[in-house]
């Protein structure tokens, strides 16, 4: 295992133990020859991300990329923070961005069942319901009880006039998660 292996399980481990800003330190403190690797810049990002962080998850998750392009992971990353900052801020371009790096993430084929959901939901803010359906069910062909792919299936479903279908996925999405908030408000249009 080398340094930078051993650095982020350390921080993986304060994060886990609810120590987010524990987590950070580590990998800040991290050596030059270590923050210079897209590995560190993929995993501050992603700390970033989950606190909230989003400018700082975004340079990050791009540091990443730009250092490592051809790795999906990092690109998915990225793309789920551009998503992020658009749903919050409605800026122009982020969408797209997002939607750029999302592609091109899932591109080269199967990755969690995450990536293809969240370019389902970018699909679907950006007009595209008949591609965000595609998105969605890749991801259900990965894993069938995905709840973020399931809840996406409904939404293009009603977005392509399919009512019924959509009825049945917002079903599939309660029987996952009978306290799913979205799910629970649906009402067919």
């Amino acid at each position: 295992m080398d340094a930078l292996t051993r650095l982020l399980a350390t921080a993986q481990a304060r994060e886990a133990e609810g120590d987010r800003q524990a987590a950070c330190a580590l990998l800040d403190e991290a050596p030059p020859p270590l923050r210079e690797r897209a590995l560190w810049a993929y995993a501050r990002a992603a700390l970033a991300f989950r606190g909230g962080e989003l400018e700082q998850a975004e340079a990050l998750a791009a540091e990443a990329v730009q250092r490592e392009p051809a790795i999906p992971e990092y690109r998915a990353t990225l793309g789920a923070v551009l998503l992020e900052r658009y749903q919050r801020a409605r800026e122009a371009g982020l969408l797209e961005r997002a939607l750029r790096e999302l592609q091109s993430a899932v591109a080269p084929g199967p990755l969690l069942p995450h990536a293809r959901a969240q370019l389902s939901l970018a699909q679907l803010l950006a007009g595209q319901p008949a591609d965000a359906l595609q998105s969605a069910e890749a991801a259900l062909g990965q894993d069938g009880r995905f709840v973020p792919a399931l809840w996406h299936r409904a939404l293009a479903l009603e977005a392509l006039g399919r009512a019924e279908e959509a009825s049945v996925a917002v079903r599939a999405v309660l029987a996952e998660r009978p306290d799913f908030a979205p799910a629970l408000a649906w009402h067919p249009r």
